[in-house]
């Protein structure tokens, strides 16, 4: 590329310049430099500014091996118009990046200064980018682990970004976006039209300008738009993750299913702990019974067993009751026939019929007493 070359300061620092830039100190600030190519440091090379074109850029002073161009060598590149170098220093003055391509937008926020035309050695090739970046964050917050937190800018007036430098950068997980200036923009800002001479405030007049139009929107499409390693390791745990929470998501919705489907039956519950709370009363009423009746059983089946055991004794004494109860009844015989001859003598026959009455009554009354005493 004949855009850029080195200039050596007398202290020994080295310090890298565009043409245009050079023309600019050259021409305004009055500042003359030796110019060395940035390829190959030794090699001495001239400012050239053609006023035709208002195009500046640096070649090989005549007599040098490198003063032919060929193809791929460093040397075939041609001049910096005024239009590429103001969006370069545009760019690089920027601190958040709004980058536009189709229907993508990412916004990435630049940490520390910009490096203008960044050197990168690539595949055993060396490749300059307009404008490189450094990254603090990214909206969506993906990009930067996917960029490795960096990102370079080419400004595309006329030629495009060559396929072999985009596959490079691609390669070697570098992000290349690509930045189109349409042909109404570089007319508006580009100085080579407008005169032949212009002075150092119309310059960056400009360049504010276009900064300010850049911080809205920066229209372009990426040439190179890698994945680093650590980003799809990202993506699987974050594809994991989402498998995670969409099983999880099924399990909320069966548990609220099953919230709806208890939730009436816990009403259930309720009314049926309702009923049966004086159901347990009644149990522990027929609970008291049934010890009672089981204490009954159980006496009942004493008697029982005594009865079996002694039942001759019991007889002997029923016998022994009914013996005193046939003297008890013979005397009152006794006596009820004394009582009716008495009667006879006062009353003559019909005793004999009250006689019979009276006997058969007393027998009456004297089964019935016996009949009590055994139920007892």
């Amino acid at each position: 590329m004949k855009t850029l070359a080195i200039v050596k300061k007398a202290d020994g620092e080295v310090r890298r310049i565009s043409a245009f830039q050079a023309y600019r100190e050259e021409r305004f600030q009055g500042k003359r430099h030796v110019y060395f190519s940035i390829y190959y440091p030794d090699e001495e090379m001239t400012l050239v500014y053609l006023k035709n074109t208002k195009t500046a850029f640096f070649r090989y002073k005549k007599g040098s091996n490198f003063a032919v161009s060929k193809n791929n060598s460093p040397d075939n590149g041609e001049g910096e118009s005024s239009i590429h170098y103001i969006a370069k220093e545009a760019l690089s003055r920027l601190t958040k990046l709004t980058l536009v391509s189709g229907q993508t937008t990412i916004t990435a926020f630049v940490s520390g200064k910009a490096t203008v035309e960044k050197r990168f050695d690539l595949e055993n090739k060396t490749y300059f980018a307009d404008v490189y970046f450094n990254l603090e964050r990214t909206e969506p917050k993906e990009y930067r682990y996917r960029w490795y937190d960096q990102i370079a800018l080419e400004i595309c007036i006329t030629h495009k970004v060559e396929l072999e430098k985009a596959a490079d950068f691609e390669k070697n997980i570098i992000p290349l976006f690509e930045v189109t200036l349409p042909k109404k923009t570089c007319e508006k800002f580009d100085l080579d039209k407008a005169k032949s001479e212009y002075s150092d405030n119309e310059i960056e007049s400009r360049i504010v300008n276009m900064q300010k139009m850049f911080e809205k929107q920066i229209f372009g499409c990426f040439l190179s738009n890698p994945f680093s390693m650590e980003y799809l390791e990202m993506q699987r745990y974050k594809s994991e993750i989402d498998k995670f929470k969409s099983k999880r998501d099924e399990i909320y919705d069966i548990v609220k299913n099953l919230e709806q489907i208890v939730e009436p039956l816990g009403i259930r519950v309720a009314d049926i702990a309702q009923r049966v709370e004086p159901l347990d009363v009644k149990t522990i009423d027929i609970t008291q019974r049934i010890e009672s009746l089981d204490a009954k059983v159980a006496d009942i089946e004493q008697r029982a067993e005594y009865l079996s055991t002694g039942g001759t004794g019991l007889c002997q004494g029923q016998e022994n009751l009914l013996f005193e109860n046939d003297h008890s009844i013979l005397d009152q015989e006794k006596l009820f026939k004394t009582k009716c001859s008495c009667t006879e003598l006062q009353y003559g026959e019909n005793t004999s019929v009250g006689k019979k009455d009276t006997k058969r009554g007393v027998l009456v009354r004297l089964s019935n007493w016996i009949k009590r005493v055994l139920e007892k």
